[in-house]
């Protein structure tokens, strides 16, 4: 979770993609310092106290604001919709677009009650001009929102969904798009990480996982739910950062001062039966030391999405994003995929000013970022032409 101002990833080689730098002037760091992966028994407590509370740890909660309500402004330019990238491949699968270059944050619309607390970001399917995200905590809603007027479209809720395990707190902080399960109707699924942990108490965390809808089709219900309940080796991890690749793996990354630990499990591609939850046990893929790379971030990472096609992490921190693209080279020759952020360069990008970041994601456009707090700008670092 957060820490509340009072205000508002088998490691490889890599073979480094060509001219990292350009507009933006990226920071690349190489040289991670990297921990070997043990085998469960010496997955050791990170060091350092647990990040603390915020109000909605206390109990399940105080009213958040109506849906609807107070005006807000338009977005100061935005345009007359969301620009379309040039480039990315060159057809042969390499990427050609420079590593952690981006253009400076365009404004758009500002988030609406009742998110006020925004940690997970994902760019609708249906429409890119859209967003779903949700609150950090136990809100348990989904919301859509045109990212160009702020717009609330849709407010998905989970009147079925299964509660933690006994003593234990939902905790929502990421967000992901990935593939469906077998025999389903619909060619991409969310994945809601219920995953944070502030004191590193949980028996188990849960991923879920629903169709996507269309947000047009307005607010709605949510019954068709599958979970996953996870368990750590070893010490509880707190997290904030969810991913999925194209073959339904969930991976998550912890957030400690001292030690990023990369884990992974398989979302079951049949669901068990109705009602029932599948489990898994995490397994440690990597883990890295983020001092030299992350300096005052201190490895906070917020939130995280994969760009699947090409092969790129975004890593959010509070003030910064930062992007390690782990996919073809230049020439086309295949990179480490995930697992490969223990050797590969992470390259600084420099979002707009924002309270507290905690919401990030990819789109055919460029790089959708949101703070937590009312109110927060929407903004748009578009991908250069």
């Amino acid at each position: 979770m957060r820490r509340r101002r009072v205000t508002g990833p088998w490691a490889a080689a890599l073979l480094l993609l060509a001219g990292c730098g350009g507009s933006r002037a990226p920071a690349a760091t190489a040289g991670v310092d990297v921990a070997q992966v043990a085998d469960a028994g010496d997955d050791a407590p990170a060091g350092g106290a647990p990040d603390g509370a915020h109000r909605g740890d206390a109990g399940d909660g105080g009213a958040r604001p109506a849906d609807t309500g107070a005006p807000h402004d338009a977005a100061a330019d935005a345009g007359d919709g969301v620009a379309q990238p040039d480039g990315g491949t060159d057809g042969t699968g390499a990427d050609t677009q420079p590593c952690g270059v981006w253009g400076a944050p365009v404004k758009h619309g500002k988030a609406p009650p009742p998110i006020d607390e925004a940690s997970g970001l994902v760019v609708s399917a249906v429409d890119p001009g859209v967003l779903w995200t949700h609150n950090d905590g136990s809100d348990a809603r989904l919301y859509a929102v045109q990212a160009t007027t702020g717009k609330l479209l849709a407010t998905l809720t989970f009147p079925g969904l299964l509660p933690p395990s006994q003593g234990d707190k939902a905790d929502w902080e990421d967000l992901a798009a990935g593939p469906c399960g077998a025999g389903a109707t619909s060619q991409r699924c969310l994945y809601i990480g219920d995953i944070g942990d502030n004191g590193e108490a949980r028996e188990t965390v849960r991923v879920f996982r629903i169709a996507e809808p269309d947000p047009a089709a307005g607010s709605a219900a949510v019954t068709q739910v599958e979970t996953l309940v996870l368990s750590y080796p070893g010490s509880k991890r707190n997290s904030e950062a969810l991913v999925v690749d194209a073959s339904g793996v969930v991976w998550l990354l912890s957030k400690s001062k001292t030690t990023l630990r990369l884990y992974r499990a398989p979302f079951p591609p049949t669901p068990p039966a109705a009602g029932k939850p599948a489990t898994a046990t995490l397994e440690l893929v990597a883990k890295v030391k983020p001092e030299a790379v992350m300096k005052d971030d201190a490895g906070r990472i917020t939130a995280a999405d994969w760009d699947v096609a090409r092969q790129r992490l975004l890593l959010r921190t509070n003030a910064d994003i930062w992007e390690v693209c782990l996919g073809p080279d230049a020439t086309g020759a295949p990179g480490p995929g995930l697992p490969g952020l223990v050797d590969a360069p992470w390259h600084k990008i420099t979002p707009a000013d924002e309270p507290q970041g905690e919401a990030v994601a990819y789109s055919d456009a460029g790089i959708w970022h949101l703070s937590e707090g009312a109110w927060q700008r929407m903004f748009l670092l578009p991908r250069p032409k």
